[in-house]
C-alpha cells in the first residue's frame, strides 16, 4: 500500500504557500553551500613551538548541514519541480 501526497491546486492559497516553502528550501541550501565552501575543512587544534599545526582536527559541520539540506529537498517535489525547470537540480548534490 502506497500513500501518495496530494499537491495543492494551482493558484490557490495552499499552493502559494507551498512554492514560497519550496523557494525557502531552495535560498537556505545555497546559503549553506556558500558557508561550506568558505569554512576551512580542518582546524588545528594548537600550534607547536615551531609554528607547526598540532592536534588537527575535521570540521565537517557544513558539509553534514548541506548533506541534510540537500535530502531534505530531494524528498520535496516541489524544490525538485523548481529545480528541474531552472535547470539546476545539481544543486541537490553539490
Amino acid at each position: 500500500m502506497s500513500i501518495t501526497q496530494q499537491r495543492p491546486q494551482p493558484g490557490t492559497d495552499a499552493f502559494w504557500a507551498d512554492r514560497r516553502r519550496a523557494f525557502a528550501q531552495i535560498a537556505e541550501i545555497e546559503a549553506a553551500i556558500r558557508d561550506r565552501d568558505a569554512a576551512p575543512q580542518f582546524y588545528a587544534g594548537r600550534y607547536g613551538i615551531e609554528g607547526e599545526a598540532v592536534d588537527i582536527q575535521d570540521h565537517l559541520g557544513p558539509w553534514d548541514r548541506v548533506a541534510e539540506l540537500q535530502e531534505a529537498a530531494a524528498r520535496n517535489p516541489t524544490v525538485r519541480e523548481i529545480l528541474g525547470a531552472q535547470n539546476r537540480l545539481q544543486l541537490l548534490t553539490a
